[in-house]
Parts: structure tokens; C-alpha cells; sequence
């Protein structure tokens, strides 16, 4: 199992990634970007609670050798960024677009957004504030923290809520406040044996936008196997070429 990461540690340094950063106000927002050569579409990776950018590293080298480019977000508070490890999304109406817009000032149009866990969430209430994004996919995200905090068998996210969310946390972090704004295509992935997010978080928020797509992982927990992971690519793909040609 994944040893959680602490807000103050540092980012690893990776040999095969370029630094990224991007300023938001007065905090910075860092990670790894792997670039094409050429011109290709980008994919923003999001990681969840108790991670860092490095944890997504191998799916990006997944993408990066199939001919994308691929930013590895640190999220706000997290090793390699700075700012409030507690933020919970309540600055993605400022942090995706900031991000997104990073991304078209190196000449690529065609950008889409990947988040696990928490950087799901980010990602979904990030996306209605950003321009220029193609599509979302998430992997076991909170999409509602109310029925989050109801609904979980997990008494330590129960706890971790109680730490962290403000009164505006519960007014307008949760994604589903934002549903009616969600313009793009969206790929909601949940697994059937998922302890901290249950799989109805995903489906409240598909019921609730038109572009919506459910997809539910038979076995699979919170935390994804590496095979996993590999299936959640394969469904990604092949979703994000439907919807391509779709448009």
C-alpha cells in the first residue's frame, strides 16, 4: 500500500519530466509535464488526498508514449505547490483555469482533465470556470460532499471532513452544485468496492449533466492496482475517440 505524503514534504524530481509551475494569485502551482515534439493533444493529471504529482507518473508515461502531452498537477497544498493542503476544491474555480490556460500558451487546443479521488473533484467543479478544456474523466471522486459524509462507510473521511470543510466547503465545493454548468463531455469511473467514496457519489453527478457517462469497475477499491489503472486507461482512450467523433 502507497505510503501517504505530507503537505510540507518535498516533490521527487523525476529525469524524464520538465518542472511545471503556474502562479494563481500568490500561491504557485507545480508538478511534471511530459511534452511532444510535435503537435498533440494534453491531458492534465489530478491526484487525490495524500498523494503528490509522482503518483500519477506512471499513467502519464502511459500517455506520453501513445502521443500526448501530459501535465502532472500538484494540487494546492500538496508537495510541490503551495497554499492550503485543506483547500478541497474550493479554489479549482481559479486553479483549473490558471492550469488549463498554462497548457494553450504552448500552442495545444485540444486539452482534457484526468483526476482521482479529490482531484476528481477539482477537476469536475474546476472545469464550468475553465475555457478551452475537451472533456473530464474521474476515478472515484466526491461529487457532493453532503451526501459524501452521509453515505461513506469511512468514519476517517467522516473525520477528515469535520477537520477541514468551512461553511464554504459545504456551500459550493461539491461539483453537483455546478452540474447544470458542465458543458463538456464527462466519463464518471467508480469501484463497486470502494469503502471511502461510494460509487452513487459518481452517479449523482452523472444523473445531473447531459454529457455524462457512468462506467462502474467491478472489485475495484479505492486505491486502483496497477491493472486497474491500465483498464481505466483503455476505457479513458476509447471514450475520449468516441466522443472525438461524436463532435
Amino acid at each position: 500500500m502507497t505510503t501517504a505524503v505530507q503537505p510540507g514534504d518535498a516533490l521527487p524530481v523525476l529525469d524524464d519530466a520538465e518542472p511545471f509551475s503556474v502562479h494563481v494569485d500568490d500561491v504557485r502551482l507545480g508538478g511534471y509535464a511530459w511534452w511532444q515534439p510535435s503537435p498533440a493533444p494534453a491531458i492534465v493529471l489530478i491526484h487525490g488526498w495524500g498523494q503528490d504529482a509522482s503518483h500519477l507518473a506512471g499513467l502519464a508515461r502511459q500517455l506520453h508514449g501513445r502521443g500526448w502531452n501530459v501535465l502532472s498537477l500538484a494540487a494546492r497544498g500538496w508537495p510541490g505547490s503551495t497554499g492550503d493542503a485543506g483547500d478541497y476544491g474550493l479554489s479549482s474555480d481559479r486553479d483549473i483555469p490558471a492550469v488549463v490556460s498554462a497548457v494553450h500558451r504552448r500552442g495545444v487546443s485540444n486539452v482534457w482533465l484526468l483526476g482521482y479521488s479529490a482531484g476528481g473533484l477539482q477537476a469536475a467543479r474546476g472545469v464550468v470556470a475553465a475555457e478551452g478544456v475537451a472533456g473530464v474523466i474521474t476515478v472515484n471522486s466526491p461529487m457532493n460532499v453532503h451526501t459524501e459524509y452521509r453515505d461513506t462507510p469511512s468514519q476517517m473521511m467522516r473525520a477528515y471532513y469535520d477537520d477541514i470543510l468551512t461553511p464554504a466547503h459545504w456551500e459550493r465545493c461539491s461539483p453537483v452544485t455546478v452540474a447544470d454548468q458542465v458543458t463538456v463531455p464527462m466519463l464518471l469511473i467508480a469501484g463497486t468496492e470502494d469503502r471511502i467514496i461510494p460509487c452513487t457519489q459518481s452517479q449523482e453527478m452523472a444523473a445531473l449533466v447531459p454529457s455524462a457517462s457512468y462506467v462502474e469497475m467491478p472489485g475495484m477499491r479505492h486505491l486502483p492496482t496497477d491493472e486497474q489503472w491500465d483498464d481505466i486507461l483503455a476505457r479513458a482512450l476509447g471514450w475520449i475517440e468516441q466522443v472525438g467523433n461524436e463532435s
